[in-house]
């Protein structure tokens, strides 16, 4: 090889190398143009979706946004080393200094229950947008990064308060496509797995510094060996598969014991009886049945399909259990319905109901209830009011039966205007049975008289 190379493998050949690059994770992006992309207000904010940006309403100093929670995002933090966030702070006060938050898998979003958090300093007065990178490599100002990242998250830049906002654009979290040199040899203990390649071929490699025995003969890359029983005479006890069976061709054998494993290559293979299979068979190829024959399953066996599409000319009938993890719905009906949906979402139905007023105080009208038709969990609470608020914000409060309220509350911010959405994501107290009632109650902290619809989000 060239002098400060490395020689090293890539499974067929020996290459001298430098360098090599290690492969880059898919990058998590979100654009909030015309959409809120999924993320929530977790403490004392709301969302205004706009054609530019996503405004983060405020209603206190610390105001906290995430990532939906579920599904979460499922990452490996150890591929991921930078956030890139567009952000605008037109708020004039305070230290403009932002929190970015890694929370676990179904952390609630908030301060407390993430793995770690970052900060870095926004500008204030801000008039237009500026993009900020942060290093997941760098040491947390809080905790440590590691583990599997459920969400993601910010704090608004410090010196907002109850009325600021916080323009939000873009974000994307990134690995790196890195290039490891390497300047001397190359020591490895372990294992690598994959491929290694290089453009260089070695011009010589001599020998194995230790030989090794294969099948009982030792080996050590100078020359070529004889296996005994494999390419020349002998009766060596091979226990792996032969590539050929020499000699005349078999037209037919009529017992070959208990075979652990069968490969057959390609083209056509006939049996012109009943195969047995006790263990789990592979098939890499298509597997034609006959017009007018069938396949025939018996016993309390079962019958997995891997990757890839499955197609049935005919009828599907089942009589037991059967688990599909993903469903064409051209080709899946339920009494002639096509069936698209996720596991999730045929697992979740809503409630609504109305709140005629939600200034209202005292004597019944400043509540609603609903009854439960399923057990199962609340996850989501949504509102929709139909005209403007004033003077003060409405909260609204959920609990189930006479029970213990749910922790986390709708804000319906004074100012809001018909059509503003708010969303409030319970974590307790939310677990309910057929035939419960949910009841929904306001402060009456509204001065106007304004109507807001309720959607009750219930998973089973």
């Amino acid at each position: 090889g060239t002098t400060g190379q490395s020689l090293i493998h890539d499974g067929s050949s020996w290459a001298a190398s430098s360098s090599f690059n290690v492969a880059t994770p898919t990058p998590t992006q979100y654009n909030w143009q015309n959409s809120q992309e999924n993320w929530v207000g977790t403490s004392n904010a709301n969302f205004t979706v706009g054609s530019e940006a996503l405004t983060q309403n405020c209603f206190g100093t610390t105001s906290f946004i995430a990532s939906q929670k579920t599904p979460g995002l499922s990452l490996n933090s150890s591929d991921y080393t930078t956030v890139t966030v567009t952000l605008k702070n037109p708020t004039s006060s305070g230290s403009g200094a932002v929190r970015l938050y890694i929370f676990p898998p179904g952390a609630n979003g908030q301060h407390g229950s993430q793995t770690c958090y970052y900060t870095f300093t926004a500008g204030t007065s801000m008039t237009d947008y500026v993009t900020y990178t942060i290093d997941l490599t760098s040491t947390p100002t809080s905790g440590t990064y590691s583990g599997t990242i459920g969400r993601v998250g910010f704090r608004a830049p410090w010196g907002v308060s109850n009325g600021s906002v916080v323009y939000w654009k873009d974000m994307t979290i990134s690995g790196s496509n890195a290039t490891v040199n390497i300047t001397g040899n190359l020591s490895v203990s372990g294992s690598i797995s994959g491929t290694v390649s290089s453009s260089t071929t070695a011009s010589t490699a001599t020998t194995l510094s230790t030989a090794r025995n294969i099948g009982g003969v030792s080996f050590d890359g100078s020359t070529d060996i004889d296996l005994p029983g494999v390419n020349t005479t002998g009766d060596q006890n091979t226990t792996g598969s032969a590539a050929t069976v020499t000699g005349s061709v078999q037209t037919a054998i009529t017992s070959v014991g208990t075979l652990t494993a069968l490969t057959v290559g390609t083209g056509a293979t006939s049996l012109g009886g009943a195969l047995s299979v006790t263990g789990a068979t592979t098939l890499s190829d298509d597997v034609t049945i006959a017009a007018g024959k069938d396949l025939n399953m018996s016993g309390t066996g079962s019958l997995t399909v891997g990757t890839g599409a499955t197609s049935l000319g005919g009828s599907l009938s089942v009589t037991g259990t059967s688990t599909l993890s993903t469903v064409n719905a051209t080709t899946l009906q339920i009494g002639g319905t096509s069936i698209d949906a996720t596991a999730a979402e045929l697992n979740t139905y809503v409630l609504n109901v109305d709140l005629d007023d939600i200034s209202a105080t005292g004597s019944g009208k400043n509540k609603c209830f609903v009854v439960v038709p399923k057990a199962g969990t609340i996850t989501k609470i949504y509102s929709i009011i139909c005209n403007s608020t004033a003077t003060s914000d409405a909260v609204i409060t959920a609990k189930v039966n006479t029970g213990s309220n749910i922790t986390n509350t709708i804000t319906i911010a004074s100012g809001s205007t018909a059509g503003t959405i708010d969303v409030c994501n319970p974590i307790d107290n939310n677990t309910v049975s057929a035939g419960d009632y949910i009841r929904l109650i306001t402060d009456g902290g509204n001065s106007n008289e304004v109507k807001a619809v309720f959607t009750i989000e219930i998973t089973y």
